[in-house]
């Protein structure tokens, strides 16, 4: 385990020089302390000297102090799985810690809050998930438990009541599987949900990035006073959203994907009675703020219909949030854009109805990895940008309230 406590200085070279020069003027790249108030917004591109090495950016939570944790994870371009990466900012985005995992493999890009703690799933070199507890002094994660039955963790979310869900792969018996835990990751129930293909080989080009990145996802639903979780992964021979019964895990409906072509990419509560969710078809990204689905019945993702984005970038990730704004309640609905841009979609909670819109770009390619709200009413955006076209690296945009009124 590999602990580095200072920014990263470049030195390799006179290409790097060039690249940190661009960060400086395009960027104000984290290596130059400007002076600037926490309120004001700015961008911060975390770059490193090996030119090498890929960084790829996972989630991000904002601490009491208003500083900033950032789990990221990295690897070699020549090795196969990327490992844990942790980068802790001040307020104003600069680091002032990072630290390298390496006895863990492929984190989940889940922050879990849980019990007072911080949290995230990771696997090790067997495929077993582990539980690793952030400490917010910098220093190293401290692993909390081992599940080795748990085999390629996918994605995680803490739900009504403190539990916490994680879906993972099982590669013997070729199934999803949901795992419900309680609020100290001790499991209350795991369900495994068959596929007819194995889905192996897709699972490992996911989790390594070398295929399709495909949108797994689990949360909660309520509808008619009735608690749904739902898991969207793989299904007999689609990837499919699934909806479970929250007291013992037993399937009570689905909404098929095609195989290879469409599937749900999020969902969202919007309302007591209404969703948000987001499906892709072929080359095309739909969006519905009003749809009409059953969580007791077999279905299919082209009936829920929705509005077509035709900006939005193919299997492009999509990330969706409940918060306040303007003293409203608002769904942000996160992705990309095939121009290169994040782009941010502003719903009405109440009725559903597009507010406004906001647009996030710079000169090299970005992907989207989280949003979250902060303490004094503004966005941060985590995502990943390539220097120069080229260099994966974790990068953080602030967003002031003043910035988004509508």
């Amino acid at each position: 385990m590999t602990i580095n406590s200072n920014i990263i200085k470049t030195r390799a070279g006179y290409l790097l020089k060039i690249v940190s020069l661009i960060l400086t003027i395009l960027f104000a790249a984290c290596s130059k302390d400007t002076k600037m108030s926490p309120d004001e917004n700015w961008i911060r591109v975390y770059d490193h000297s090996d030119l090498n090495r890929l960084f790829y950016s996972l989630d991000v939570t904002e601490l009491t102090d208003k500083s900033f944790v950032i789990l990221g994870s990295t690897k070699m371009d020549t090795t196969v799985w990327p490992t844990p990466y942790i980068l802790y900012t001040s307020n104003e985005g600069i680091i002032t810690r990072s630290v390298q995992i390496e006895d863990f493999i492929s984190p989940v890009p889940d922050i879990i809050a849980s019990d007072g703690g911080l949290y995230f799933f990771c696997m090790d070199n067997a495929l077993g998930t582990h539980v690793l507890k952030i400490n917010t002094d910098g220093s190293a994660p401290t692993p909390v438990k081992s599940f080795p039955e748990l085999t390629y963790p996918l994605s995680a979310s803490v739900v009504t009541g403190n539990r916490i869900l994680l879906t993972s792969y099982n590669r013997i018996n070729k199934s999803t599987v949901l795992t419900c835990f309680d609020a100290n990751f001790s499991i209350i129930w795991s369900n495994e949900y068959s596929t007819i293909e194995n889905y192996e080989e897709k699972v490992r080009l996911h989790l390594t990035r070398q295929g399709q990145y495909f949108p797994f996802f689990t949360g909660e639903v309520k509808q008619n006073n009735s608690d749904f979780y739902f898991v969207n992964g793989f299904y007999n021979f689609v990837f499919s959203l699934l909806f479970i019964n929250s007291a013992n895990g037993t399937m009570t409906g689905v909404v098929n994907g095609i195989p290879y072509s469409a599937a749900a990419s999020s969902l969202i509560q919007r309302n007591d009675t209404s969703y948000i969710i987001t499906r892709y078809n072929e080359d095309q990204n739909y969006i519905n703020p009003k749809p009409d689905i059953s969580f007791t019945t077999v279905s299919n993702i082209t009936a829920t219909g929705g509005t077509s984005w035709p900006e939005i970038e193919k299997y492009a990730f999509i990330k969706s949030i409940k918060t306040i704004l303007n003293k409203k309640e608002i769904i942000i609905t996160g992705t990309k854009t095939r121009s290169n841009q994040v782009l941010l979609l502003f719903f009405n909670a109440k009725t559903g109805s597009l507010e406004t819109s906001r647009y996030f770009g710079s000169t090299y390619p970005v992907n989207l990895a989280s949003v979250i709200p902060t303490s004094e009413g503004g966005l941060v955006i985590l995502t990943q940008t390539f220097v120069a076209g080229r260099f994966p690296r974790i990068q953080l945009y602030k967003i002031p309230p003043e910035k988004l009124e509508f």
